[in-house]
């Protein structure tokens, strides 16, 4: 669904607004890597603030990039699930 999309922008270093339920269970910080918004008014003020403001997209840009290649790319996800494993055995 939408997460996959958003971790699909953070993997291609592209700086995204999403809501609080649209970022349930992936771990980046509002401001940081993306910005959320909760209802019409402030989600239409945070893209159009970040439509503006081409240091906030970079910023947002390159913080979603590092998180995706440190947490969510595949070695990193089968790192953590070789873990769950070898605890298993």
């Amino acid at each position: 669904g939408m997460r996959v999309r958003l971790l699909e922008a953070f993997a291609r270093a592209m700086p995204a607004v999403t809501t609080t339920v649209g970022l349930e269970g992936i771990e980046a910080t509002h401001g940081r890597e993306v910005l959320v918004a909760d209802d019409a008014v402030s989600f239409a003020g945070a893209t159009v603030r970040l439509l503006e403001d081409k240091s906030l997209q970079r910023q947002l840009a390159e913080n979603g990039r590092s998180l995706a290649e440190s947490r969510y790319d595949w070695q990193a996800v089968l790192g953590q699930m070789d873990a769950v494993y070898n605890l298993a055995r």
